[in-house]
């Protein structure tokens, strides 16, 4: 079986060896680097730490348990262009677990596949957690000629959101940034809005699988209010 191709090169300057992450391997969370395996341990020392373990479990038994308190990383993430794995579920759904208000500031939500995403959006958020009574804010924009298609469009999101608890409204204005913020303090600021996907065919697995999709280069920022 032929060796695993490593990509590397090495710097003439201080003569440090650097290696390079491909496409392939920042996509496929399957492959990961080979780890040596553990010594086995002889009878005697599997024996103290079974004994070991049986004495920890007891006095744990006694202790009151403490809740697990999860705490969401701040700081930005970098997408490559063509890179897959990525969607809103991994990307999002942890940052707005507990949120009761919901807020979208993205003026690109007008194409088909824009609103789309904002569909895809708002199906993770049913998927992921508990919805009832959540409200969701949309800020956008669109040619005031184009504006009646994307208000029959957004109303028929706000009356199928409604039928799953959540409140869905949305509004327009003239602006640029786009950024997620809740009503627990995180806001996320999306270099592309929602629209982070390159064109994908209709007729494919990508169309119903975001993982299956490539993405477009882009930069999302963390940021919580102290």
């Amino acid at each position: 079986m032929a060796e695993p191709a490593k990509f590397k090169y090495m710097q003439r300057k201080n003569e440090v060896e650097i290696n390079v992450e491909t496409l392939e391997k920042v996509s496929n969370a399957l492959i990961l680097p080979k780890v040596a395996a553990a010594p086995m341990p002889d009878s005697t020392s599997e024996q103290k730490e079974v004994n070991s373990e049986e004495q920890n479990n007891t006095e744990n038994s006694t202790r009151e348990k403490r809740p697990h308190i999860v705490r969401l990383p701040e700081g930005g993430r970098t997408f490559r262009m063509g890179q897959t794995g990525v969607t809103y579920k991994d990307l999002f759904a942890p940052y707005m677990a507990d949120a009761k208000e919901i807020t979208i500031d993205d003026p690109f939500i007008r194409t088909s596949w824009q609103v789309k995403n904002l569909m895809e959006f708002l199906t993770m958020l049913i998927d992921t957690r508990d919805v009832d009574d959540l409200k969701v804010h949309l800020l956008t924009n669109e040619e005031e000629s184009k504006l009646p298609e994307l208000i029959d469009r957004l109303d028929d999101i706000k009356d199928d959101m409604a039928s799953y608890g959540i409140e869905f409204d949305y509004k327009f204005k003239d602006f640029h940034d786009r950024c997620i913020k809740t009503d627990t303090g995180w806001m996320i600021t999306l270099g592309r809005g929602l629209d982070i996907f390159d064109k994908y065919s209709p007729y494919s697995v990508a169309a119903v699988r975001q993982d299956k999709r490539k993405c477009k280069d882009f930069i999302l920022s963390f940021n919580k209010d102290k």
